[in-house]
């Protein structure tokens, strides 16, 4: 129940319950950014509650007008997804510890450019 009050206060909208949230995620969205979590979501947030996935927490971070959709009956471990534009993660999905998403190389490729 706190997790899901604690993301709700970092402007995580939610689609559905029941939710289980293991642990205390990362959240950092941005204001012109999304996050949204559908039903039957199960997160895992430390190494307390999923030793495979390191000390890492779950992370979920916009950028500018970034959006992070998560779909219904999702598991996930101990994962970060950081989006400029978009992420999406489909239904019955489950994603295991340590895993990394992002839509940005978070600079740009040409060398000019990030001089």
């Amino acid at each position: 129940m706190f997790g899901q009050w604690f993301m709700s206060l970092k402007g995580i909208e939610f689609a559905g319950a029941p939710l289980e949230i293991n642990g205390t995620p990362t959240v950092q969205k941005s204001r012109r950014g999304s996050i949204v979590i559908g039903k039957n979501l199960k997160l895992n947030s430390g190494k307390k509650y999923n030793a495979i996935g390191g000390d890492t927490r779950a992370v979920f971070k916009t950028i500018g007008e970034g959006r992070i959709e998560i779909g219904e009956d999702v598991g996930i471990s101990n994962s970060a997804f950081v989006s400029t534009v978009s992420i999406t993660v489909k239904d019955h999905v489950m994603i295991g510890g340590g895993c990394k998403f992002w839509d940005t190389d978070f600079h740009p490729l040409d060398y000019e450019s990030r001089v």
